[in-house]
């Protein structure tokens, strides 16, 4: 039974195959994204520049290249809200003792946290 969800989108890819996004010509900005890659492990990534960003095609691109080998993708947030960190005691995670922080633009009421039981 599903205990939590979150709603996102566009989905980038499904099964290996990149869709046809509507929204393909968006404007670039930020982006946060998670990916499944054909080992099935999980990669969440966060774009960002200080310049433009990428657009959602060009994210579908990044997403699609060897890689990463993205079987599934699916586009989180964008814009000043985007923002990633990363825990330097992450079990399994790199031996760095400092986390990673990319912050975004915006202040940002709800989180999506991955916590080991």
């Amino acid at each position: 039974s599903i205990l939590e969800a979150v709603q996102a989108g566009p989905r980038l890819i499904v099964g290996g195959r990149s869709l046809n996004i509507m929204r393909a010509d968006s404007s670039p900005s930020r982006r946060s994204t998670a990916c499944i890659d054909k080992e099935q492990r999980l990669i969440l990534s966060t774009i960002h520049s200080k310049f433009s960003g990428v657009s959602i095609r060009e994210l579908t691109e990044i997403h699609n290249d060897s890689r990463f080998s993205c079987v599934d993708a699916l586009n989180l947030d964008g814009g000043g809200s985007s923002q990633f960190y990363l825990s330097s005691s992450i079990i399994g995670g790199s031996n760095s003792s400092e986390p990673l922080l990319i912050e975004g633009q915006d202040s940002i009421p709800v989180a999506l946290g991955l916590i080991p039981n």
